[in-house]
């Protein structure tokens, strides 16, 4: 009886952490593919000779970096050691 118990235990911590990772997941890939898209938009205008598209504000490049760098931290902060410790690998 208390093995069941302690298995249903570990099976309902194991759903709610793969639900939080999946989540966080979501967000590290939609960031990506906005940063994808706006790096892939920048190079079609340089091979284009696309001056004005190139000049951005600083406070709109300012922005972009600050809000990856947030994203970054907020996912480093709240990962497990393990994947802290393979972020910082990849840093």
């Amino acid at each position: 009886m208390e093995k069941e118990k302690l298995k249903g235990m570990i099976e309902t911590n194991r759903k709610a952490d793969a639900g939080k990772f999946e989540a966080k997941y979501r967000d590290l890939k939609e960031s990506f593919r906005l940063y994808r898209n706006k790096a892939k938009e920048i190079f079609d205008a340089q091979q284009q000779g696309d001056v004005a598209m190139l000049n951005f504000t600083d406070k709109n490049m300012e922005d972009a970096k600050m809000s990856y760098l947030r994203n970054l931290m907020v996912n480093y902060l709240s990962s497990d050691t393990a994947v802290g410790e393979h972020m910082e690998a990849a840093i």
